[in-house]
């Protein structure tokens, strides 16, 4: 029995190193796995970049704080298309800020009868509607939408003396 002991730990000590790694190999692993699965579902953005260009000016997220009933936006392009997939992206922010925000996507080219009714001309508008007004725009940037969504929440008509 007092051989049998040292072999034994002899044999041990020539696997302790190849334990050791398979035991950091899958422990890496499944933290690596973990950590996508977090990723995939709890969608956090933050925006690095220097100049903030990922996110909304103080300005936008004024205005989006006036909101007191749901905006709603309709893209006038098929959400798989490559235009599509751009405007999604940078309707992102703007989802971020308000996330009662609806974004509907239709192909003008499948049903052409709505793209007729918002007086749509060019794939890629976008028709933007709060509280029964609406407005169409053409122009896809910040300034833009948020200059409409500021005039859509105006409540009084200008008038021209």
């Amino acid at each position: 029995m007092s051989r049998i002991i040292p072999q034994v730990w002899k044999q041990f000590h020539r696997l302790e190193r190849p334990l050791a790694d398979a035991i950091f190999v899958t422990l890496l692993l499944a933290t690596v796995i973990c950590a996508g699965w977090l990723a995939a579902r709890h969608d956090r953005a933050w925006d690095w970049t220097q100049t903030a260009s990922n996110s909304l000016t103080h300005e936008s997220l004024a205005i989006i704080k006036r909101l007191d009933a749901p905006l709603r936006i309709t893209v006038f392009a098929a959400a798989d298309n490559p235009l599509g997939l751009r405007i999604k992206r940078f309707l992102a922010r703007y989802q971020r800020a308000l996330p009662t925000l609806e974004i509907n996507y239709v192909d003008p080219q499948r049903f052409p009868e709505q793209a007729r009714d918002a007086e749509v001309s060019l794939i890629g508008q976008l028709l933007l509607e709060y509280r029964g007004r609406r407005e169409t725009l053409s122009d896809i940037s910040e300034r833009a939408i948020s200059a409409a969504i500021s005039r859509l929440t105006e409540t009084r008509t200008p008038w021209v003396a």
